[in-house]
């Protein structure tokens, strides 16, 4: 399917704005620009509120919650559990229009993210906020919902790939720090072939 026949629309026909009380004892998620929506007590730092858990809102499982003067820099994420966030950011009900999973990665599209900054007010970077009444008006292409979910389960998948790899080069990386350690204190004794090791 070429770009031509995706179907011309508006973010407003895809998303309504979900404005509901928290609920007592959901988890308190935090927006992230690299790791997206993510539960508040994973994060290293601390964040204190002295609001209720009713006075947050309520994000579902597969909505979107945005951070409004962030959302030019991809500072959303996907719900995968129903939980509580900042009444500072907006939250997006998606329609029967669109896949949840397919507009995680829409929204990440530079092309996506340059039409967010265009429709932030603001006098300055660090001021610019997406309301959801602007936010709605922006108009955009999607292929019909089979196609997204084709596109959604192929990224997701490279994704994963890219995770297991990001994994392993990790542990790579440990392993070479305690060979380096050990090999330069002595403790460690080189072979003579190049890539075996062994220990005095």
């Amino acid at each position: 399917m070429q770009i031509e026949d995706w179907i011309p629309c508006e973010m407003g026909d895809l998303f309504e704005r979900r404005s509901e009380d928290g609920i007592a004892g959901l988890p308190i998620m935090s927006v992230t620009i690299d790791n997206g929506l993510v539960r508040r007590d994973s994060l290293d730092r601390k964040m204190e509120t002295n609001i209720t858990d009713e006075e947050h809102l309520l994000v579902r499982k597969d909505d979107i919650a945005y951070n409004m003067m962030r959302m030019w820099q991809g500072s959303f994420g996907l719900a995968y559990e129903d939980g509580l966030v900042s009444p500072a950011y907006v939250v997006l009900k998606p329609t029967k229009r669109i896949v949840p999973a397919f507009a995680a990665h829409f929204f990440k599209h530079p092309h996506t993210l340059k039409q967010f900054r265009d429709f932030s007010h603001g006098i300055a970077d660090d001021r610019l906020r997406l309301y959801y009444e602007d936010f709605a008006v922006i108009p955009t292409q999607i292929p019909p919902k089979p196609e997204q979910t084709r596109i959604a389960s192929f990224l997701n998948a490279c994704d994963e790939q890219l995770r297991i790899l990001q994994e392993k080069t990790e542990l790579l990386c440990l392993r070479r720090e305690g060979l380096s350690e050990r090999i330069l204190s002595g403790k460690l004794r080189l072979q003579t072939s190049d890539d075996e090791c062994g220990e005095e």
